[in-house]
Order: structure tokens, then C-alpha cells, then sequence
């Protein structure tokens, strides 16, 4: 089960506010603050399940267990970069410097 430090920086990657996550969960932004502050207990696993389910669909990936090469639980970002999220390595050079 993912924990409520990976909410919150799920939930910041993904641009979200408390808002947000709320109007695309169906809870209400007490209940959010909650569980993000782990205030929530762990028996409501269907609230995890909506916001885990509403952060991968805004492109939130999440590392549950110890990964070697992380250190531990996280989160990271799955969509790639669209065209107007800057300028791709292969295409830097010095007509782009500013």
C-alpha cells in the first residue's frame, strides 16, 4: 500500500491540488488532508485505492517497495514530455542558449 509521503509528492508532481484530487476521487479534501497526513486509518484501503488510481491516471507512478537503485518507497513520473514541456536533449545546441 502506498504511503501518505507519496500522496503528497504524487499529488505535487502531478500539479494537483487538494481540489483536485477531491473532485477526481469523490473524497472530500478533509478526508485527503487526512490521509495524507496519515491521519486516515489504513482500513479505508478503498480512499487509498481511488487517490492511488486518480495520481497514476494524472501520470504518477509509484515504487512500494525497497528498489536497490532508489533506496526505498517513491513515486515518479510516467507520461513522457509533450512538446511544450521545452526543448528535447538532441535538439539542444547554441541557437538555444539564451
Amino acid at each position: 500500500m502506498i504511503k501518505a509521503f507519496q500522496i503528497r509528492a504524487a499529488r505535487a508532481m502531478a500539479g494537483l491540488s487538494i481540489e483536485d484530487l477531491a473532485a477526481t476521487t469523490g473524497l472530500s479534501a478533509q478526508d485527503l488532508l487526512m490521509i495524507e497526513k496519515e491521519d486516515q486509518p489504513r482500513t479505508a484501503s478503498a480512499a487509498f485505492e481511488s487517490v492511488r488510481h486518480a495520481l497514476e491516471q494524472a501520470g504518477v507512478g509509484f515504487f512500494e517497495v525497497a528498489e536497490a537503485s532508489f533506496g526505498g518507497p517513491g513515486v515518479f513520473m510516467k507520461q513522457k514530455l509533450g512538446s511544450s514541456d521545452g526543448i528535447r536533449p538532441e535538439n539542444l545546441d547554441a541557437t538555444n542558449d539564451d
